[in-house]
């Protein structure tokens, strides 16, 4: 065996692990990423249905008042 090719194959024997290490490290760094903008926007959207949930609740409760006002059949009024 030429020593060239045998220099060749010990280089890629040590580089190999690291290059995959590197290509895992790469590949689980990508998928936190992911995850936290997924529960980001899972959070964001909760808080905005909230908030509305909240704006309709308080406009129907004013709404109701106003139904159960005797005042409101008062044509004089």
């Amino acid at each position: 065996m030429p020593l060239q090719s045998f220099l060749t194959r010990l280089i890629w024997l040590c580089v190999g692990p690291v290059v995959w290490l590197a290509a895992y490290l790469a590949f689980e760094r990508v998928h936190d990423v992911r995850q936290e903008r997924d529960q980001a926007a899972n959070r964001l959207a909760r808080s905005l249905a909230l908030a509305l949930d909240q704006e309709l609740a308080a406009r129907i409760g004013a709404l109701s008042l106003l139904a159960q006002s005797p005042l409101a059949d008062d044509p004089a009024r």
